[in-house]
Parts: structure tokens; C-alpha cells; sequence
């Protein structure tokens, strides 16, 4: 295999800077928001930056580029899934229709979600926190890691926590 000659930092800089309107447009492909894709940018150009070292004569800029920032947003939509959880909402959401915000009452469903996380926490902690750990997005074995617990332990509580939540929601929630 043939070694490749470096390029300098200058070089990365102008690559950089002549492909920041695609690396933007890509950015806001996959975050779906200006501000989140504005974010996005400035990690991966600051990530090539630190990492100019890697980047040889005779690769392609764009796509070695593209692939960090999918490689970073990949590790951002991960760490979210992993630490959503129980999300604190305000009781007023704002929406928009036809351009113009307009607000949307949560009021009863956060009643609702404070109901429901009462009746979690009633099945004991054995049971509700590997529950709300799984809803944050923690794998079965991060939660067993966690609670020093076994692994069919662990996947049992949930099941039986699934299983509990179930009856309550029924009791909750009759059908009309």
C-alpha cells in the first residue's frame, strides 16, 4: 500500500471554506433545522480542523467532509436517544400554522404524565428504574451494568413493569 502525501493545513482551510455551502445544505438535510444544521457545521469544521493530519493529496474532500459530519450526527442522535427520558415540558407548546405561532394546552397530558409516573414509581425501584432507564434508550446490558444486576434480571423487571403499567393504564383509561 502506498503512503500518501499530507496536505497542509492551508489546503484544508480552502477546501473547507469552498465547501461550506454543500456541507450546510447537508447539514440541514439531515438535522432538519437551520440552527441544529448551523451547529452541526461548526462541529465537523472543527473536527477537520483538528484532524487536518489525516487528510492526504488524491482524497476526496467532500466526501471524506460528508462522512464526519454523518459520523457526528450519528453520535448526537444516539447520545439523545439514550438521555431523552422523562422530558420536562412546559404546559404550553408552541406550534405554528401558516407561518404564525399559536400555542397548544399540554395541560391535561402533563396531569396525565404526572399520574402515570406515580403509579411507576408505587411498583417499587427494582422495578420502575430499569423501566425508565429502558424508556431513556439504555440498552439491557448498560442497564444491568448499572443496577449490578443480571441480564435476564433486568429484562425480567422490565416485563414484569410492562406487564403492571398495562393493568394501570387499563384502570386509567377505560374504554367508552
Amino acid at each position: 500500500m502506498e503512503r500518501r502525501e499530507q496536505v497542509d493545513r492551508k489546503t484544508v482551510e480552502a477546501q473547507l471554506v469552498g465547501n461550506r455551502s454543500s456541507l450546510m445544505r447537508y447539514a440541514l438535510y439531515l438535522t432538519k433545522d437551520p440552527t441544529d444544521a448551523q451547529d452541526l457545521f461548526q462541529e465537523t469544521a472543527y473536527r477537520i480542523l483538528a484532524n487536518d493530519h489525516r487528510f492526504s493529496y488524491g482524497t476526496d474532500f467532500r466526501a471524506w467532509s460528508t462522512t464526519v459530519m454523518y459520523r457526528l450526527f450519528l453520535n448526537y442522535t444516539d447520545k439523545i436517544k439514550r438521555h431523552r427520558g422523562f422530558q420536562k415540558q412546559g404546559l404550553v407548546e408552541k406550534k405554528f400554522y401558516n407561518g404564525r405561532p399559536y400555542a397548544v394546552n399540554r395541560g391535561e397530558w402533563a396531569v396525565f404524565q404526572s399520574e402515570v409516573k406515580a403509579k411507576l414509581m408505587e411498583l417499587g425501584e427494582n422495578i420502575w428504574l430499569p423501566m425508565t432507564m429502558f424508556y431513556e434508550g439504555y440498552r439491557y446490558d448498560e442497564i444491568s451494568d448499572y443496577m449490578d444486576e443480571s441480564l435476564s434480571a433486568v429484562k425480567s423487571r422490565i416485563f414484569t413493569g410492562r406487564r403492571r403499567m398495562r393493568k394501570v393504564y387499563d384502570e386509567m383509561l377505560p374504554l367508552s
